[in-house]
């Protein structure tokens, strides 16, 4: 035991000097005597021992418990009390004083040592636990998020000030009642399972997301981590609950989920959630043995509507269109916008075709209606087509072609009609087959091109060169690879045209990097077919090993909808791209389905994005929200974008503004063949192509 400095506190100066000598054999310091409690008061303000000793009966006014309890007051200092006196009454009254031993006289030198040790080591515990909770203490109120300590059956025993700011309690104090009853009604059984199962012994902490409600009525996202606090003997004795409110991110990851989904402008659902839709639709009527019917309904003039008096009035037809739409159909109906003026409704579990004809008149009508725009009546109708399941297709696809269909028929007829898909509308289809003959032969005699466009660094400074197919069939206008994109599609030449392009951008783009540009990178554009294509990978390895051209300075744009496949396949793929170094882009990012935990994990470079036809503002063909959404989460994935379609300067100011990096479109040049564009977009002399 080490040294002490101790206080006697004893009226009988025999009896002192013997206790100082027994103190001193044992190799402690006796820093001082008191005979009354004044003095003791006194001298153990000054002395600051560890120790007293203390008598009971002494000399003034207070006797030794009154004196010990002034002192416990002023001083964390432990105190031996030294007393004939065994009665029930002065032990109680000594024990109020929170002394750390109680030793009758007379007694022997060993029996005051092993007293003296006792109450050392005690107050040293006590220090310890002291400081110990202390830091906890301070730690547990001063932390960001929320914490409450909660006893087993979850009653609040302490909050702190941010726990108290997260339920909105009054001056952030700490709620009243259980961690349960703030729980929203639909959580409420979760965690008090939750709570139950930490009180096994094998439990761990648990974490989850949970919803709680505030003062004022408001749900709180929330995570909450549980973790139970136990005795040495594995009994919980409480449970901390950290509360991180998350409601924020909870709302973004609503908002683009809804987004994702659904139309910016109208609010009805999108082409991939109708898809999703429909695919679960016939599932029902099939197991039902129930017809369903697809209408595919588009707008007559609103392409004038749009020309002569710009988006917003466009805007605000599209809008009405949607809403009264919605407003002829069951709650048990989807109608959805595909874009542009395209709009489809799904008819589940109806009993003939006549009711169905008359809900499609009905929708005609009332698009017929005048739509009132700045104090001017607008004027559109619809033309409308329908199939039905089971007698005119199976399967989402061609029951969307064969309304697809029909609705053209209705406009070869007048217009502002509906019609029922027939057989004979497939001969609609042999000018395609048509297109896709001239292709083929197109491509196999070498008479496609390839053009470039440029791609610059805050809409200044060229940085890559996008490379794409250009078909000009005979006797008609050149089209780009997006206007015969379906064509080479549904003929089986999208992969073969695709890897020609690739071997051409390569070879032209390392000729320039050689001649003009060291840094200029390459982007293509790849097809959902082209990507899933199994020899995909062999040919750009191959092309890049023929042509020179660094493998990390080759820019891949993959659509989001070519990653709706088999997510192992898919990743395993652009793992195999990265591992080669060439850089990855996500283009029609928010079109897709793929969830944001899935995208995140994949090895994107960035992601790309375009103008929304249907938007129009200060951020003109762009969505506003939807672009700075994107931006920020972009940022949060450390991922750069890429922004096509820029075609004015207001257009360009607003996708500087969000931090979008790499431009493209009209405003800075259309896409050209090899030696235009060297020579004006590369602002150099002529290059030779190839």
């Amino acid at each position: 035991m080490s040294k002490a400095r101790i206080l006697i506190v004893e009226d009988e100066g025999v009896i002192a000097l013997d206790i100082e000598h027994h103190l001193s054999v044992a190799g402690h310091n006796v820093v001082g005597i008191a005979n009354s409690g004044e003095k003791a008061l006194e001298r153990a303000m000054t002395l600051r021992p560890d120790l007293i000793l203390m008598d009971i009966v002494i000399k003034g006014d207070m006797d030794g418990i009154e004196t010990a309890r002034r002192i416990r007051a002023r001083l964390d200092v432990p105190i031996l009390f030294l007393t004939a006196f065994s009665d029930e009454a002065t032990i109680a009254r000594a024990g109020t004083t929170a002394a750390h031993g109680y030793l009758l006289k007379p007694f022997r030198p060993d029996e005051l040592r092993a007293a003296l040790v006792m109450a050392l080591q005690k107050h040293a515990i006590e220090r310890q636990l002291l400081e110990s909770e202390a830091r906890f203490r301070s730690a547990f109120d001063h932390a960001a998020i929320g914490m409450v300590l909660v006893s087993t059956t979850g009653e609040f025993v302490r909050a702190n000030q941010a726990a108290g700011a997260i339920f909105g309690t009054a001056g952030h104090a700490m709620p009243g009642g259980d961690l349960v009853a703030w729980s929203h009604a639909e959580d409420r059984e979760a965690l008090r399972e939750q709570l139950a199962h930490l009180a096994t012994t094998d439990a761990r902490p648990l974490h989850r997301e949970h919803r709680f409600v505030s003062a004022a009525g408001e749900t709180i996202w929330t995570l909450l981590s549980l973790s139970p606090v136990r005795d040495p003997w594995d009994h919980m004795l409480h449970v901390i609950a950290q509360i991180q409110d998350i409601s924020d991110r909870k709302r973004a990851e609503a908002r683009l989920a809804h987004l994702a989904h659904h139309d910016a402008l109208t609010g009805l659902p999108n082409r991939s959630h109708l898809i999703d839709w429909l695919n679960n639709a016939l599932v029902t009527a099939d197991r039902r043995g129930t017809e369903l019917a697809v209408a595919f309904i588009d707008l007559d003039g609103f392409k004038l509507v749009n020309d002569t008096l710009g988006h917003r009035a466009g805007d605000c037809v599209l809008e009405t269109v949607g809403a009264r739409l919605r407003g002829q159909v069951r709650a048990s109906d989807i109608v959805a916008r595909l874009g542009g003026d395209e709009f489809v409704m799904v008819l589940p579990d109806v009993s003939s075709p006549e009711d169905v004809g008359r809900v499609i008149e009905k929708c005609i009508r009332a698009l017929s209606e005048p739509i009132p725009f700045e104090g001017h009546p607008l004027g559109i109708g619809a033309s409308a087509g329908i199939s039905l399941f089971p007698s005119d297709g199976s399967t989402a696809q061609s029951l969307l072609v064969s309304a697809d269909r029909a609705m053209y028929r209705a406009k070869e007829l007048g217009r502002n009609n509906y019609q029922f898909f027939t057989d004979a509308m497939t001969t609609r289809s042999v000018n395609r087959l048509s297109l896709e003959r001239d292709l083929r032969r197109a491509f196999a005699r070498e008479e496609l091109s390839v053009v470039y466009e440029a791609v610059l660094r805050d809409g200044r400074s060229l940085t890559s060169v996008v490379a794409s197919p250009r078909w000009e069939p005979d006797g008609a206008t050149g089209m780009t690879q997006a206007e015969f994109a379906g064509v080479a599609e549904r003929s089986g030449l999208a992969v073969p045209i695709g890897e020609w392009t690739l071997r051409a951008a390569c070879a032209q783009v390392q000729a320039w990097r050689r001649a003009i540009d060291p840094d200029l990178r390459l982007r293509i554009s790849l097809s959902s077919r082209q990507f899933l294509s199994p020899s995909l990978l062999g040919a750009i390895r191959r092309t890049l090993a023929d042509t020179g051209l660094p493998a990390d300075s080759l820019d891949l744009e993959l659509p989001e909808s070519s990653l709706a496949h088999d997510a192992d396949r898919v990743t395993s793929v652009l793992d195999e791209f990265a591992a080669l170094g060439i850089h990855l882009w996500l283009s029609g990012f928010a079109e897709g389905s793929w969830s944001l935990r899935a995208i995140r994990k994949l090895p994107l470079r960035g992601l790309k994005i375009g103008p929304d036809p249907a938007s129009a503002d200060a951020a003109g063909g762009f969505d506003a929200p939807l672009v700075e959404g994107i931006v920020a989460l972009a940022r949060c994935l450390g991922l750069e974008v890429a922004c096509d379609g820029v075609v004015d300067e207001r257009e360009l100011d607003f996708l500087r503004g969000t931090g979008c990096s790499l431009l493209q479109g009209p405003l800075f040049g259309t896409a050209l063949p090899a030696r235009e564009f060297a020579a004006q977009a590369l602002a150099r002399t002529p290059v030779p192509a190839g």
